[in-house]
């Protein structure tokens, strides 16, 4: 009974520290643009306070080695359509920055566009997530 007591114990702190852990998440990744060598997003979630920040990093926009950095930051909603398949919707107080990211699975996000629809290439619009 003892056993069975900690063995509960033990598996309640680390369900705690994986909740705990799973508040925040960061997703990396380079896709592709017309104007520049590409686009390095870096995206911070917290999914306690609904809100991401995102820096988004233009790579060679100036000529070599010379990249230009936005950062915008709002609320987040998980929105799931379907019933399947889940998105965050990145909602930001500037229409034209507003991005949605299907969930591919816990470290994959794919840019979609504003109807949810996949790229005709998803494997160049995948940020994946990375250790803090």
């Amino acid at each position: 009974m003892k056993h069975l007591l900690l063995l509960l114990l033990l598996a309640g702190c680390t369900n705690m520290n994986m909740q705990q852990n799973s508040e925040h998440y960061i997703y990396k990744g380079v896709l592709p643009a017309a104007d520049c060598s590409g686009i390095e997003y870096e995206l911070k979630i917290d999914n306690k306070e609904l809100s991401y920040t995102l820096v988004s990093t233009y790579l060679d926009a100036e000529g070599d080695g010379k990249h230009i950095s936005f950062k915008s930051d709002g609320k987040i909603e998980i929105i799931s359509p379907s019933g399947i398949d889940k998105y965050y919707k990145l909602d930001s107080a500037n229409p034209l920055e507003a991005l949605n990211f299907k969930i591919i699975n816990d470290t994959t996000l794919c840019l979609v566009n504003s109807d949810l629809e996949m790229p005709s290439s998803p494997e160049n619009y995948i940020i994946n997530r990375v250790k803090e």
